[in-house]
């Protein structure tokens, strides 16, 4: 014969409220598991772009500095060939034309 526990209700209560509390807890890491996954995934994608970003910037400062030098260059040969005509009294082919035309009207106007 089985022998009958009056405080089996209570052994009982206790077993599930234990129950219950572990499943809790395994959800509740689970759960905070998925947070943790989606809170990497969101920080890579973020700084996926915030590379893209830099990249584009540095590049852009890349293409700004070779523009700026190669219009410096420019310049300075422009300015090179200029001086050096001007110190041994070369002209150009546009400059000669020019000269012509004027020195042209000028004999016109003596006339």
């Amino acid at each position: 014969m089985t022998e009958h526990n009056p405080y089996k209700w209570y052994k009982d209560l206790q077993d599930g409220a234990e129950k219950s509390r572990k499943e809790q807890a395994e959800n509740f890491n689970k759960s905070l598991a998925k947070l943790g996954k989606n809170a990497e995934a969101k920080r890579q994608a973020d700084q996926e772009l915030f590379n893209k970003a830099l990249q584009k910037m540095h590049d852009e400062n890349e293409e700004r500095k070779e523009n700026e030098i190669a219009r410096a260059k420019t310049e300075a040969a422009t300015k090179a060939e200029q001086e050096a005509r001007r110190k041994f009294g070369t002209r150009t082919e546009n400059e000669k034309r020019n000269d012509e035309a004027l020195r042209q009207m000028l004999r016109n106007m003596k006339l």
